[in-house]
């Protein structure tokens, strides 16, 4: 039972950090629309 809690952590942290990466690659260099270039942004 405690193994299986840090197996469900561990699959759900590479899922993240796999769902990033695909994120990442499939906005090639980020939003490009003007839209979001005008927005108002943090310091």
């Amino acid at each position: 039972m405690f193994q299986n809690k840090y197996v469900r952590f561990l699959t759900f942290v590479v899922v993240n950090f796999l769902a990033l990466g695909l994120g990442v690659l499939l906005m090639n260099n980020g939003p490009q629309t003007e839209w979001y270039k005008t927005l108002n942004q943090a310091p």
